[in-house]
């Protein structure tokens, strides 16, 4: 007989071109359709908001290239407060479980912990954040301490995190070693199965095959440090680069930016449909993967970039924060530079236009990326680790 698997979310699914809010979604429909894969029965709850079901179908259509094959089970929203909202859903989260009768639940939110603990089944919390609660210490202290009572129930069974770092935080605070469990996040393989030339991949996007293609995906946000890009392609002239992602306003400010320092070799394009990202991943010669110190999570992060990056096959440089560390590995297989270093970015950008015609950075991260960090293998993981307890 099937296992049933039973996956909370809170938040509902945004509009597709919103910028970036819906890639907390893109990973929790990845582990579903990989529980899925794995041979469980899978039924997401998650929350229904304005104009859910035609953003939904967006969501799916943009970005997964075989469609989804689990169960989606929704609730409305009470309350526009997202605390307050939390405690008013709360009743109706519990009774979706009761009438599903799963043979394990799997939550990121940690609020409704309490709750699933009354039930006779095994518990997973999936953990992205040393902060519970962003807004205020207070709510994160009261959640905290509420998780690590959760975390002493018999069926609880793991604080699954997605970094090192984070898992060694968790353990600190009194979690024990025997629940903890990490693993990165991952990729879609079905999106990068067929690995096309980078001559192939220019000219079907109609990008110059005798320049070098430099391009940065991902949201547009202050605490990324996208400015260094504009400094970058002011400083590499013969070099395009390229900058995929939202909000739309951000983008016109960079873009602005860039204009009015009469930097002419950029190219902010705004959002692009996620299935269509890896054909521009394709078509680079470098990929950067940028953050700042002052990223909120930055100790604790697993960026779905990466693995995406990675997947593609192409000569990365990223910021050496600790978490990218825990994955990539400096002058191995990618270039890493110091954070909040502007000359340390250029310079391993220097590098890194060289090394893309001596190395084979990009098919030795490829290849780790198929062998550990697919979905499937993430979810394979945390199976093994729950039947070996």
């Amino acid at each position: 007989m099937t296992k049933k698997l039973f996956y909370i979310h809170m938040a509902s699914v945004q509009s597709s071109k919103s910028g970036g809010l819906n890639t907390t979604l893109l990973q929790v429909f990845s582990m579903c359709n990989a529980f899925v894969t794995a041979g469980y029965e899978v039924t997401l709850a998650m929350q229904k908001n304005e104009n859910f079901e035609n953003n939904l179908k967006d969501f799916i259509n943009n970005s997964f290239k075989n469609g989804i094959n689990f169960e989606i089970k929704t609730w409305n929203q009470k309350s526009k407060n997202l605390f307050i909202n939390r405690f008013l859903v709360k009743r109706n989260i519990v009774q979706l479980v009761k009438l599903n009768v799963p043979d394990i639940i799997f939550s990121r939110d940690s609020f409704v912990l309490n709750a699933l603990t009354k039930f006779n089944v095994p518990l997973i919390f999936e953990s992205h954040n040393s902060k519970l609660h962003t807004g205020h210490n207070i709510l994160h202290k009261f959640l905290e301490k509420r998780l690590l009572r959760v975390a002493k129930s018999s069926n609880f069974k793991c604080l699954f995190s997605i970094s090192e770092s984070l898992s060694k935080h968790w353990e600190q605070k009194g979690i024990p070693q025997r629940k903890l469990f990490a693993w990165h996040d991952g990729f879609d393989t079905s999106l990068f199965e067929k690995h096309i030339d980078i001559n192939t991949a220019k000219s079907r996007l109609k990008l110059p095959t005798d320049k070098t293609i430099v391009t940065y995906t991902g949201g547009l946000y202050p605490s990324r440090g996208i400015e260094n890009i504009v400094y970058l392609a002011k400083d590499f002239p013969d070099v395009d680069f390229l900058v995929i992602g939202g909000p739309e306003k951000n983008r016109q400010n960079f873009q602005k930016l860039s204009l009015e320092d009469s930097v002419l070799n950029i190219n902010f394009m705004g959002y692009v449909e996620h299935n269509l990202v890896p054909h521009y991943l394709y078509a680079s010669d470098i990929l950067l993967a940028l953050w700042s110190s002052k990223v909120p999570t930055i100790n604790y992060c697993s960026p779905l970039k990466i693995f995406e990056y990675m997947a593609a096959g192409r000569t990365i440089v990223a910021h050496g924060f600790p978490t990218i560390r825990e994955v990539l590995e400096n002058e191995k297989d990618s270039i890493l530079c110091q954070p909040d270093d502007f000359d340390s970015l250029k310079s391993s950008l220097s590098k890194a236009l060289i090394a893309k015609d001596i190395f084979n950075y990009g098919e030795i991260v490829r290849e780790k990326a198929f062998k550990l960090y697919s979905w499937d293998n993430r979810v394979k993981k945390l199976l093994k680790f729950i039947q070996n307890q």
